[in-house]
């Protein structure tokens, strides 16, 4: 009986909410979510009405709210998401946001990715690889040390790109004096790019006219992002993403067995983790009718619920981690954040769908299922 209860804590240490060298602050209602300048963590996980990160962070930092504002020093990487952002401190690595108002005010030690309505990378900031954005609104006035891809609808380009400039779908382009491209200049818009006079731009200039921009003006970029807000509910989405991401940052080779294990049999395993869903219940049941089961039963329902929960959570990676082998044509399956993002955000989509989404996202439901429980069983096998 013993074994059993170890087999109940291990699946309850695969439950995201299990903090190892991570610091998790949250605050419900109008409270803030405060780091203070004297603190010094090695991970980050904030989520609250503000979220004010002044601190040191020795790696990454994950933090989603309304009002944002990090000001501390961030060894690795930063994923935010909110609606005004502003990020004055130091990010060693990669910076990925989302909101309606980002502002960059410090230098990035990698690549910088920004979609919201407005995006300004301040004069001084330096992004030492590529820069990928799309808003109503970009205004650069720092130095990118790779390429810029941009796609809005009113792009204002005064600061150094080393690389070269994409731009895609632009109402308007204003390329300042300031400005310094030193490898070419490729932009489709309605009209053409205001250049000043000392803008330099040493690569070649190449315009392709565009009869309607992708973002019209900054009015209805909020309105994209609103809808999209209300059709998928970005509150869910973004929670469920960082519990899958934490879930899989937690224990990468468990996600990655169930991932692989899964998908090399399916047919099998989704017949497998249908029994096991409609039979262990059941046998739990009658188990408690003994009273030498009634603490087996107990047990059981608890690891029969604990199985569930992580099942779901392991259904949006397998959707993102096929998508991109079959889309990227990848021999392995990718298992990162963009994968559990895009999985997320699919699977939410095809869970709309009446009847033909849910039955999709339930077979492969079945096949997580089935392993998780082939998992548990080996488990107890081995401590016999």
């Amino acid at each position: 009986m013993k074994k059993i209860f170890i087999v109940l804590a291990v699946l309850f240490l695969l439950v995201p909410g299990v903090t190892f060298a991570a610091t998790l602050k949250a605050e419900n209602g109008n409270n803030s979510t405060n780091v203070a300048q004297s603190e010094t963590v090695k991970n980050a996980y904030l989520a609250g009405n503000s979220v004010n990160f002044s601190g040191t962070a020795l790696q990454d930092v994950v933090a989603a709210g309304n009002n944002m504002n990090i000001t501390g020093s961030i060894g690795s990487s930063l994923m935010i998401a909110g609606n005004n952002i502003t990020i004055s401190g130091p990010v060693g690595q990669s910076v990925r946001a989302a909101g309606n108002n980002i502002n960059m005010q410090n230098s990035i030690g990698s690549d910088l990715f920004a979609a919201g309505s407005t995006i300004t990378l301040g004069q001084g900031v330096k992004v030492a690889d590529d820069f990928d954005a799309a808003a109503a609104a970009i205004d650069i006035a720092g130095k990118i040390g790779g390429n810029a891809n941009l796609t809005g609808a009113e792009i204002n380009l005064n600061g150094e790109i080393d690389g070269n400039v994409l731009i895609k779908g632009a109402g308007k382009v204003t390329i300042g004096s300031g400005a310094v491209i030193n490898g070419n200049l490729n932009y489709e818009a309605t009209e053409p790019a205001t250049i000043s006079e000392g803008a330099k731009i040493n690569g070649q200039t190449n315009f392709t006219k565009v009869e309607s921009m992708v973002v019209t003006d900054k009015k209805m970029g909020i309105g994209v992002i609103a809808g999209i807000i209300s059709l998928f509910s970005l509150g869910v989405i973004l929670v469920t993403f960082l519990t899958i991401w934490f879930l899989v940052a937690l224990m990468p080779k468990l996600a990655r067995s169930l991932v692989e294990n899964s998908l090399a049999k399916p047919t099998e395993n989704m017949g497998l983790g249908f029994a096991y869903l409609v039979v262990t219940p059941i046998a739990a049941v009658f188990l408690l009718f003994t009273v030498v089961g009634i603490p087996l039963s107990l047990l059981v329902f608890g690891i029969y619920g604990v199985a569930v929960a992580i099942a779901k959570l392991i259904v949006p990676i397998i959707v993102g981690s096929l998508l991109f082998k079959w889309f990227g044509k990848t021999k392995s399956y990718r298992i990162d954040w963009l994968t559990i993002l895009v999985g997320v955000v699919v699977a939410a989509i095809v869970g709309a769908i009446p009847l033909i989404g849910n039955l999709a996202l339930a077979l492969v439901f079945f096949m997580v299922f089935a392993q998780i429980i082939n998992k548990t069983m080996d488990f107890v096998k081995s401590q016999k």
